[in-house]
């Protein structure tokens, strides 16, 4: 039978199809035009600093040329010539015409500079600047320029650069040194012009300084430094601070070595456009509003009842069977109540009588599976005798048949299927003393906690563990081997140990062995099974499935398997 869907949902799917594709395309075309004014932006920016630094690369390669030309003028040479400045007539005479070129070299440009010429051998300077009144000894060894570089002083800011004549002379060789320096003030100036012509906020640095326009917010420049991490000589990145994001692009100047950095707050560029998106979302949510009324039309009349039978269903799930009566609804939800009730009430009386068949099921598979186990022994230990009889060993008959008649005490109560670990340790070292009389070569040792002899497990469980230590681990190895059987707790889980040190358990055996232990018990095959599926089997029966048998190699060699469960209150059916 097909799933009517009712008209309501089929218009409730369409209203909110539509809603859902008229968002989609809106999200498209915002996103679509976000990212154009994006792109437009960052290009734009990126070819003003491209431009920008242009300009300056282009003076500060003037400044060096005139540095250049001047540090071979015949003006310069004239200082550098002895014979020249011998009287104070020519000495006079010379500076002055080599300051007055200086100065008009300096107002050849529209940016503020000074000239410096350096004579070491005469330990003089000639300059623009009348702070330089002296020759200061040493000043080249703490700057020293061949290339524009920036310095800063508690008075000023400035890139200055160095250029010795001659061209290949060192700079304390040297006759002249010109030096030219240019007051980071015209950088601050220009970067004042190019933010006024464009929406970003820029600013120069090399990392550790910075040249910003004459009003800026320092706070957000080295906000925005320390988000740039090792930028490329050229690109752009997107950064967010404060809730904010800024597009920054950045190029480095070739001249003076700094980096042009430029942001531009995209939150406030794309405000305009993030209020007409809320907007737009608000009316679709009002709609959504209104489509949601609408629902609560007919959620009180569709949907509680399907809720109110979802809450009973949940509760047959976890085993509740007491289905509270419906209300009393005068619609199709009515029928489908009584028919659900009716339903309860007979899944409640079926589960009842599969509880109790269940019982009776485990207990005879208990038993079933306990009887697999003895006669195998039995058969091996009636061997022993006959052999020693023959061979006059009184003794050795006497003390089998000693163990052999404890062993059997204990086993012979089928109908108790639970014993404490003190009776199924002590059980086993019967058995195991009978198997060391079968095999000299086999030693054993027991050492099991004294807090766990009163817990309470299935009876004849370790037995099996330990018998095929001795069948597939001992016997298979040449010379003397041990059985070590451990009892411990941790974390609330108790783990009984059977470790042998028979032969070498490869990977691929292991594996298959866990597989097999792990498979469903089959009735009709049951008498084929192997031990350990037979221990699995039956933990797993009285503890749940957390209990169980692991197989682990031991060390260096041979098996070690692991008898672990948890405790749980044990009924009086377990206990016979």
């Amino acid at each position: 039978m097909k799933l009517k869907t009712s008209t309501f949902t089929k218009i409730l799917c369409v209203i909110i199809l539509l809603l859902l594709c008229v968002v989609i395309l809106y999200s498209f075309s915002y996103q679509r035009s976000v990212r154009l004014i994006r792109e437009e932006l960052t290009n734009s920016n990126l070819n003003r600093s491209a431009f920008f630094l242009y300009q300056i690369d282009t003076v500060m390669d003037q400044f060096t040329a005139n540095g250049i030309t001047l540090s071979s003028d015949p003006a310069v040479l004239e200082m550098t010539d002895r014979y020249l400045l011998q009287t104070y007539y020519n000495r006079t005479k010379i500076q002055n015409d080599l300051t007055s070129k200086l100065l008009l070299q300096r107002s050849a440009t529209n940016w503020s500079n000074q000239i410096s010429v350096y004579f070491p051998e005469l330990k003089s300077v000639v300059s623009t600047d009348l702070d330089r009144v002296g020759y200061v000894e040493g000043y080249f060894k703490e700057h020293y320029a061949p290339n524009w570089t920036y310095r800063e002083n508690d008075r000023t800011h400035e890139f200055f650069r160095q250029i010795t004549y001659p061209p290949t002379a060192s700079i304390l060789q040297a006759q002249a040194v010109v030096e030219t320096r240019i007051p980071t003030s015209n950088l601050s100036d220009l970067l004042d012009q190019l933010k006024m012509d464009g929406k970003g906020e820029p600013f120069l640095t090399d990392g550790s300084h910075i040249i910003a326009p004459h009003s800026s917010d320092t706070k957000l420049i080295y906000d925005v430094i320390a988000k740039l991490n090792e930028p490329s000589l050229q690109g752009y990145t997107t950064i967010r601070i404060d809730a904010n994001d800024y597009i920054v692009s950045y190029a480095k100047s070739k001249t003076i070595g700094m980096y042009l950095v430029s942001y531009i707050p995209l939150t406030e560029i794309l405000h305009p456009i993030a209020v007409s998106r809320n907007l737009f979302y608000a009316s679709l949510l009002i709609l959504l509003l209104l489509g949601a009324f609408a629902a609560m039309l007919l959620y009180r009349s569709v949907q509680i009842p399907i809720k109110q039978l979802i809450q009973r269903s949940n509760r047959i799930a976890m085993g509740n069977f007491s289905v509270q009566p419906f209300p009393r609804t005068g619609n199709e939800f009515e029928y489908l109540f009584q028919k659900f009730e009716n339903m309860a009430r007979s899944l409640a009386e079926l589960i009842d009588k599969v509880y109790v068949e269940t019982i009776r099921s485990r207990d005879a598979t208990l038993k079933q599976l306990q009887s697999q186990i003895n006669p195998h022994f039995l058969y091996n230990s009636l061997s022993f005798i006959v052999n020693m009889t023959k061979l006059k060993q009184d003794q050795a008959v006497i003390a089998m048949a000693h163990h052999l008649s404890d062993y059997f005490r204990y086993t012979t109560h089928v109908e108790n299927q639970l014993a404490t670990v003190q009776e199924e340790i002590q059980m086993i070292s019967h058995y195991l003393e009978i198997q060391s009389m079968r095999s000299k070569r086999l030693r054993y040792e027991i050492d099991v906690s004294e807090g766990m002899f009163s817990l309470m497990i299935p009876r004849l469980i370790v037995q099996p563990l330990v018998e095929n230590a001795i069948l597939h681990g001992i016997e298979q190895r040449v010379g003397d081997g041990r059985i070590r059987i451990t009892g411990e707790e941790h974390n609330g889980e108790y783990l009984l140990i059977i470790e042998d040190d028979g032969i070498e358990v490869t990977g691929e055996l292991l594996d298959e062995m866990r597989q097999k232990i792990n498979l469903p018990a089959n009735p009709d095959t049951a008498s084929e099974g192997c031990g350990l599926q037979n221990v699995h089997l039956r933990m797993k029966l009285h503890f749940g499935d957390d209990a169980g048998v692991r197989l682990n190699p031991a060390v260096p060699v041979g098996m070690r398997v692991i008898l672990h469960w948890r405790c749980r209150d044990v009924s009086d059916s377990d206990r016979g």
